[in-house]
């Protein structure tokens, strides 16, 4: 998409597992740590939107986006800029 940044999110995601556990697991576990490569649609005090690509013509002529991430930014831990390496 010509005019969007190209840029690799670096973001805290929670997780769960429905298997057996000790209580004294809690004290071992932490978020995931996830990597999100897309383009910037928009990244302001609430959240950080990404897009992994876009669909031409698909109606009369307008480019549409896919592959949505919508991430708050409380959970953002990096914004890398891409645009000139990909």
């Amino acid at each position: 998409m010509d005019g969007l940044k190209k840029v690799k999110i670096i973001w805290e995601d929670a997780w769960s597992d429905t298997a057996y556990l000790l209580a004294d697991a809690a004290e071992h576990v932490s978020p995931a740590i996830r990597e999100n490569i897309g383009y910037l649609l928009r990244n302001d005090d609430e959240v950080v939107v990404l897009t992994s690509g876009t669909v031409s013509n698909l109606f009369k002529g307008q480019t549409m986006i896919d592959g949505l991430h919508v991430i708050p930014k409380a959970v953002v831990k990096g914004v890398i800029d891409l645009t000139d390496v990909l």
